[in-house]
């Protein structure tokens, strides 16, 4: 099985394991993959970080970087203290879906799923720092670490 298929059937497990993606705190677990009910931003979270991305942004990111030889623009990565938009060379836009309103807590990070008055977006944040993200297919916005 590829590697991409592996996280993929990993956290599909651990969501059936807690009942689904109604919402859960899943402290015992250590990835997490899932989809707005839109079906236009997906996320994975593991203990490390977690990365969502947008299936068709109409926001401008930030500057590619010249090292990039991937996608950039549509991939959002929060680790510890840092929120960054990443290149990737794939796709995590599938997974069980996560309902509008409702978290997921994988380790020291959870993630909302809201059904904003325009569209729906995700805000993801470190728990210990207080980073942040929302991403909706039309914006995003970071938020540093409360002092």
């Amino acid at each position: 099985m590829r590697p991409r298929a592996v996280a993929l059937a990993v956290g599909v497990l651990v969501l059936l394991l807690a009942g689904g993606c109604g919402g859960s705190r899943l402290e015992k677990s250590s990835l997490a993959q899932f989809i707005l009910p839109s079906k236009e931003i997906a996320c994975v979270m593991d203990v490390v970080y977690v990365r969502c991305d947008v299936r068709a942004p109409t926001f401008t990111p930030p500057p590619q970087p010249a090292d990039c030889d991937g996608k950039y623009g549509r991939s959002v990565r929060l680790m510890g203290e840092r929120t960054t938009f990443v290149c990737v060379t794939d796709s995590i836009l599938e997974g069980p879906e996560l309902a509008f309103g409702k978290s997921i807590t994988i380790a020291a990070y959870t993630c909302t799923s809201a059904e904003a008055t325009a569209e729906p977006g995700v805000t993801c944040v470190a728990d210990r720092t207080g980073a942040r993200f929302t991403l909706t297919p039309s914006g995003y916005t970071f938020t540093p670490p409360s002092k």
